[in-house]
């Protein structure tokens, strides 16, 4: 058996397929559902920016992460930003759900 030494194409896609919905979702339906709704295409087209804006900071992010970050490096710190990150979101979810149940 031939051992690959590349990722397959396939692979790609499949990661991929979610950040190509969202932005299509983005940048298509919502502008349509947005101006059907009365607002205007300039509102309506910032907000789309305003979505598809996180592509920008992958970008710019991916030159960084490939020449600064070894993969350990990367999941450590990936991994303590999400968990800096989700806490306020976890803490407000436990107070808001301490308020209903009061």
């Amino acid at each position: 058996m031939v051992k690959r030494e590349s990722t397959a194409p396939f692979l790609f896609f499949i990661l991929d397929l979610p950040s190509g919905i969202s932005s299509g979702l983005a940048s298509i339906a919502l502008l349509f559902i947005l101006t059907q709704a009365a607002l205007s295409v300039a509102a309506a087209g910032y907000i789309v920016a305003l979505g598809v804006s996180a592509n920008l900071w992958r970008f710019l992010w991916g030159p960084v992460a490939d020449f600064t970050l070894t993969r350990f490096q990367f999941v450590r710190r990936f991994r303590r930003f999400t968990q800096i990150r989700s806490l306020p979101e976890l803490i407000s979810f436990h107070f808001e759900n301490l308020r209903k149940s009061v």
